[in-house]
């Protein structure tokens, strides 16, 4: 699905996706810990992100999570969801809600920023799995135009 679309890690909603992949990554440690934005951000020093955009994504993924991990267990069905790398599950959960709830970005967009994520934070082989399943998310669970 990766298909070399241009990437700018000084995009604003780059950066919020980065900020947001972070809080979704210590809630998988502690769900009842309220995270703070303004902590992951500086934490990761980032500025200029678009801090409506992080909170928009954090509170639908958290607010949403059993309807993700189910859409992510039927998407990988040989990964139980207690084998999946915490990074590579909060990557999953975060494009999945903006491929199936949210609809705020291209497909392609969403599908892009969250690989990039994955090998960002983690590695190539977390790029490859994000990238296999959320093809499967978008062949399944995302409206065709």
């Amino acid at each position: 699905m990766n298909n070399n679309l241009q990437f700018n890690k000084s995009d604003p909603r780059h950066k919020a996706r980065e900020v947001t992949l972070a809080a979704l990554f210590a809630y998988s440690f502690n769900s009842q810990l309220k995270q703070n934005l303004t902590y992951h951000k500086e934490v990761l020093e980032i500025s200029d992100e678009d801090t409506g955009m992080a909170k928009f994504l954090y509170d639908g993924v958290t607010s949403n999570i059993q309807l993700l991990d189910e859409i992510i267990a039927f998407c990988a069905p040989e990964w139980p969801l207690d084998q999946v790398s915490k990074l590579d599950l909060s990557c999953l959960r975060l494009a999945v809600f903006e491929l199936t709830i949210a609809n705020n970005a291209p497909p392609k967009v969403i599908i892009n920023e969250c690989v990039e994520l994955a090998k960002s934070f983690a590695n190539d082989s977390s790029g490859k799995f994000v990238n296999g399943v959320l093809a499967t998310v978008l062949e399944n669970y995302t409206i065709k135009k």
